[in-house]
């Protein structure tokens, strides 16, 4: 499968439900090119994402995110991995929809606590940094589920799944439309 798409895909979720390994797999099988934003704000401000929010701070990172987002709008046949906090503003959302279809890949929290258990995952997520980090997600979790929920035009389940059959449903959804 390949060829061009009417719509971008952006893929929303919480940290460590797999956006950015389904989203290569997407760009692969529909041949579209695959932007990760944490990445590409991580290279724009030559600092990772942990040194952005240590130096400064979770809101000069939010509005990164958003300016990043407004330089995308006429982006065409691509698939967009964002961070897992960009749902928390509103202006945020209201560019991801203008962006392109949103799929939501919804994990279970401790599929997401599987995915970034180890040290080296952790490291590199700034909201992660403290002793009870399995009780940091559960809080981010729970409040940030509903943003997730409001703003997804598809809701791809993806605990306990692998990627090529996680990216066969979401291309599945979009033959449909």
């Amino acid at each position: 499968m390949g060829g061009q798409m009417d719509k971008n895909i952006v893929l929303i979720g919480f940290m460590g439900s797999g956006k950015t390994t389904i989203g290569r797999s997407l760009s692969q099988a529909l041949g579209m090119a695959f932007i990760d934003m944490d990445h590409e704000i991580e290279k724009q401000e030559d600092k990772t994402i942990k040194d952005i929010f240590q130096l400064d701070g979770e809101k000069y990172f939010r509005n990164l995110e958003t300016e990043f987002l407004k330089i995308r709008m006429d982006d065409k046949n691509i698939i967009l991995s964002t961070g897992g906090g960009v749902i928390l503003k509103e202006e945020n959302r209201e560019l991801l929809s203008r962006i392109g279809t949103i799929v939501l890949l919804h994990a279970e929290i401790e599929h997401i606590v599987n995915n970034i258990r180890d040290d080296e995952a952790r490291k590199n997520r700034p909201l992660l940094h403290e002793e009870d980090y399995i009780g940091k997600i559960k809080r981010l979790y729970n409040e940030r589920e509903e943003r997730y929920l409001n703003s997804a035009d598809l809701i791809v389940k993806t605990s306990g799944r692998d990627v090529v059959d996680i990216a066969e449903e979401i291309i599945s959804n979009f033959e449909l439309a």
